[in-house]
């Protein structure tokens, strides 16, 4: 038979009553990514990337929320906003919301404009950073 059509080599064999266990960083993966596809999960991520997108694009929100970071010993901090497919730039992006939390929120209510999360979203998202 010809090498490229060659079977795929066989799974090493086991001792009785072991079971093989796949990579731990690929069950990681899968362990997040279903977690993050729950639906409270989804609607919190997607309140908080309309959040640090409002920031982004409103030039006066975010000429608003400097000084208020600096005030508030924030001065470094920014917002991230999270990339698709990427679920570590997901924690990312609560983490950089969870950090300015009050200086956001502030911002928001001061301007009576753009979208704001409710106590249980912000609640969730301090679940979901690791401590």
């Amino acid at each position: 038979p010809s090498p490229l059509l060659a079977p795929p080599p066989a799974p090493p064999m086991l001792p009785a009553g072991w079971a093989g266990l796949c990579c731990v960083g690929a069950a990681l993966a899968q362990c997040v990514r279903e977690g993050l596809a729950a639906e409270p999960v989804r609607q919190v991520l997607a309140a908080a990337r309309r959040i640090v997108w409002h920031f982004q694009q409103d030039a006066r929100a975010a000429a608003a929320l400097n000084p208020k970071a600096e005030a508030a010993s924030k001065a470094g901090a920014r917002l991230v906003l999270d990339e698709p497919g990427r679920w570590a730039s997901a924690l990312e992006m609560c983490e950089s919301l969870l950090e300015l939390k009050w200086v956001v929120s502030s911002v928001l209510e001061e301007q009576e404009a753009g979208p704001s999360l409710a106590d249980h979203q912000w609640r969730l998202l301090q679940e979901l950073v690791p401590r």
